[in-house]
């Protein structure tokens, strides 16, 4: 994995948030001659609520209509052979994950790696999913968590 080094432009220059780390680099790696690949970041990162309304309540209610509609286990496709897994809440990030890389024509979608955007776009796709393909709404996020 190539390393990377955020920045911002202020008054025309690139404005590094670790430029030292980023001179040891350049010095101890890269010797004389480099060359820098540049990219737009994807905005802020997603957050903790996008998260936990995506856990405690996207993925805990498709897990619960799965579960009352008599589903024990799944069967899925991994690496060419179907296996037999036993449904759980992690299953059903995957099938959900899953889903949403076929929908945008993805390999693979890792959250880690996703922008505030691109969470939204994921638990909006679910919540869709859900309603279409196992017949449950997804409640709404409760704007008063922190009351309660």
């Amino acid at each position: 994995m190539e390393p990377q080094f955020a920045f911002k432009i202020e008054a025309g220059s690139m404005i590094f948030d670790r430029p030292d780390i980023l001179t040891i680099y350049v010095e101890n790696v890269l010797y004389e001659r480099g060359y820098i690949t540049l990219h737009k970041s994807k905005g802020p990162s997603k957050t903790n609520e996008q998260l936990a309304y995506y856990y405690a309540v996207v993925v805990e209610t498709a897990f619960q209509q799965m579960i009352a509609d008599g589903n024990d286990d799944i069967t899925i496709l991994i690496a060419g052979r179907e296996r037999t897994l036993p449904l759980t809440r992690d299953v059903v990030d995957l099938i959900l994950k899953d889903a949403y890389a076929k929908s945008i024509g993805a390999g693979k979608v890792l959250k880690r790696n996703m922008s505030k955007m691109d969470c939204m776009a994921l638990i909006d796709f679910v919540i869709r999913w859900c309603a279409k393909y196992l017949h449950c709404v997804i409640p709404e996020p409760d704007t008063n968590w922190r009351d309660s």
